[in-house]
């Protein structure tokens, strides 16, 4: 979950506010590469703007930090919306208690899936040359869809090999595996003073929406083998 905003500090004075906000809930600091930038570079850079600095991990979750932009992630298995969206309102409380978001310009919520195989053939999403199923190596695949009030920009990445720290997660970094890459966004949002009120809407409806667009991606032979299991009877697959 994502936050961008302009700072109602000075913006070097970000990551201080909430590190002494958060170090009870994530311990861990972690620097990352665009911390060692100048502040000029990063300014001048649009795809450095809104880079973290700062990584700070708990157990279970972790917290990024830059100047202009705050998101929380889970770490390890996917616990459930319920456990994922909770986190995420009880951090942005308090970074929104703290008082360094002067304006927000968009929030997003991101959801990267994982697998350890090429699944193009696997899908609905149909990518066709002269009639022919376009199954080759390597193929990457991103369109933007518009939603109710908000976008979602898809990807779908084939053939690529994805490490990770978390031994739990399973991932093989010598597999060739495949991503389904979701983030349902508001750019320029309109936020009053209910900053919680407004982000927790907008929460519920990204999740709906991504789950959704999710489901609908899996030929329905595809999804059976991966053996999924439902919050209840009457999720007709679309909850898990």
């Amino acid at each position: 979950m994502e936050v961008r905003f302009d700072p109602a500090v000075q913006p070097e004075a970000v990551f201080g506010i909430l590190l002494t906000k958060l170090s009870h809930k994530f311990p861990k600091v972690v620097p990352l590469q665009p911390a060692i930038l100048p502040e000029e570079m990063r300014k001048l850079n649009p795809a450095l703007f809104f880079q973290p600095q700062f990584r700070l991990e708990g157990e279970k979750f972790a917290a990024l930090i830059g100047p202009n932009v705050f998101a929380v992630a889970m770490l390890g298995q996917y616990p459930g919306w319920k456990v994922l969206s909770n986190e995420f309102r009880q951090t942005l409380r308090v970074v929104h208690e703290s008082q360094v978001i002067k304006t927000t310009s968009r929030f997003a919520l991101h959801y990267v899936n994982y697998f350890d195989r090429n699944i193009l053939p696997q899908l609905t999403l149909s990518v066709t040359i002269d009639a022919e199923p376009v199954n080759g190596e390597s193929t990457v695949f991103k369109t933007i869809l518009q939603g109710d009030g908000y976008r979602l920009q898809l990807q779908v990445v084939t053939d690529l090999k994805v490490s990770t720290n978390n031994p739990s997660l399973g991932v093989d970094p010598n597999v060739l595996g495949s991503l389904i890459d979701i983030d349902c966004f508001i750019d320029y949002p309109t936020v009053g003073e209910d900053f919680l009120g407004s982000l927790g809407s907008f929460m519920e409806s990204a999740h709906a929406a991504e789950k959704k667009l999710f489901f609908d991606l899996l030929a329905d032979e595809f999804l059976k083998t991966l053996n999924p299991k439902y919050a209840d009877s009457s999720s007709n697959g679309q909850d898990k």
